[in-house]
């Protein structure tokens, strides 16, 4: 059995921001990219985010055949049903993603993979996907990227069944209630199928033509109370049990049993108008037994504890860039191409009424320590400058900076704005 507690601790800064980075309440809600909440629209990086409504309306049979058809990955399966698969981020191993539930880490020490197989979609209300390193936010395994679910806290009650071949056979239901200021939900799952056998002729070691059933039941539950305004205590867990028949010889019933448990007591709490902060105590399990041909048993347990305390500090306040616009009759020699030709149209008499130019600034620093490992400290910190347009700006200025401003490239963005600010300073 394979003990590993660790430690995380992370403190996350955003400084310069305005009101018009807030997002609207239409706007979509991400906290996988910076571990914070931010708008969608504002992630500099690529993240997929997978809805209730896609989750449903994709029938697809895993997770990790959702996150194929929806987020872009490539994946790799060893049969149908409950066998395991892999996840591969920006051409990384498998072993290269972290996988979260609830913010709560879930994969096998003896493996280093994730067992998103035994992930049920009808506990899952929404997914991340973060594709690039991670590391600097969560550990060394995140070269590839992070993948986050968030289970499903429903206020109302729901039932689903549903039938297919192989004599499958799904059903899932579940309950919310709230009671002033406190909450609680309870969903629960049960899918099995008699799957053909998970290999064929043509592997002449371990082929058994017998049927590789598959059976999971899931248990999720939650439990919240706000005691006092900006401060919420809560209680999730999740459990998911599986029993999966798979081929490892002519003449043996193999099989695996496997158990993937999640349990965290959070409190999040905002101290101030700019300080908000997020205690975590949380285990992450992965029990598997194998009985048949090679029998065997492994068990990972990580005991997970985070403190991370996010800053808004107001710094960097825009400043009208008018003046120097209409002040300069030609843009100076030295800029790109494409950068003279969009400052000519900007120079024209009125094209610049309303523009300003807002300066950033984000840090991320993190201390992790593992048992096996020495204290790691990463610390990054980047500018980012944003064009940002007044309502009052023309229409065609409007639409020419609001290209610029949705950018992904970071690179190629700063250069711009660099020479931008070095030109009017």
């Amino acid at each position: 059995m394979f003990k590993h507690p660790a430690l995380a601790a992370a403190a996350c800064g955003c400084l310069g921001l305005s009101p018009l980075h807030a997002a609207t309440p239409s706007e979509t809600v991400v906290v996988t990219a910076a571990r914070l909440p931010q708008a969608l629209s504002q992630v500099p990086l690529d993240l997929r985010v997978i809805d209730r409504e896609t989750i449903e309306n994709a029938g697809a049979a895993g997770l990790a055949e959702l996150l194929q058809r929806h987020a872009g990955v490539e994946i790799s399966a060893t049969g149908g049903p409950g066998q395991p698969s892999g996840v591969f981020l920006r051409g990384s191993n498998a072993s290269h993603v972290v996988l979260l539930v609830d913010g709560v880490r879930v994969n096998s020490a003896t493996t280093g993979t994730n067992a998103l197989e035994h992930l049920p979609l009808a506990q899952i209300e929404r997914i991340e996907v973060l594709l690039g390193p991670a590391s600097g936010l969560y550990g060394a395994d995140a070269v590839g990227g992070v993948i986050q679910v968030f289970t499903r806290e429903g206020q109302a009650a729901h039932a689903q069944a549903g039938v297919g071949n192989h004599r499958t056979r799904v059903l899932s239901a579940g309950v919310g209630l709230r009671s002033g200021a406190t909450r609680a939900s309870v969903q629960a799952g049960w899918r099995e199928s008699r799957s053909p056998s998970a290999t064929n002729a043509d592997n002449l070691f371990s082929y058994n033509a017998d049927a590789d059933p598959y059976r999971n039941a899931s248990l999720g539950g939650s439990v919240a109370h706000e005691w006092a305004e900006g401060h919420r205590l809560a209680l999730r867990g999740l459990l998911s049990d599986s029993r999966t028949h798979f081929d490892a010889g002519a003449d043996t019933v193999d099989v695996n049993d496997q158990r993937l448990a999640t349990l965290a007591l959070e409190s999040r709490d905002r101290l101030g108008e700019a300080w908000t902060s997020l205690l975590r105590l949380a285990r992450g399990s992965d029990h598997l037994r194998v009985s048949g041909a090679y029998p065997g048993r492994f068990a990972t347990d990580q005991d997970q504890f985070t403190w991370q305390n996010d800053l808004r500090l107001p710094v960097g306040a825009p400043f009208e860039f008018e003046r120097f616009l209409t002040a300069v009759p030609r843009p100076p020699a030295g800029l790109s191409p494409a950068l003279t030709d969009f400052l000519v149209q900007m120079t024209l008499p009125g094209g610049a009424d309303g523009l300003q130019v807002e300066v950033t600034l984000a840090t991320d620093a993190s201390v992790r320590h593992d048992t096996t490992l020495p204290v790691i400290l990463d610390i990054d910190a980047s500018w980012e400058r944003t064009l940002v347009v007044d309502e009052r700006a023309p229409a065609r200025l409007q639409e020419a900076l609001a290209t610029l401003r949705d950018l992904k490239n970071r690179v190629f963005f700063g250069m711009l704005t660099d020479q931008l600010l070095d030109a009017y300073r």
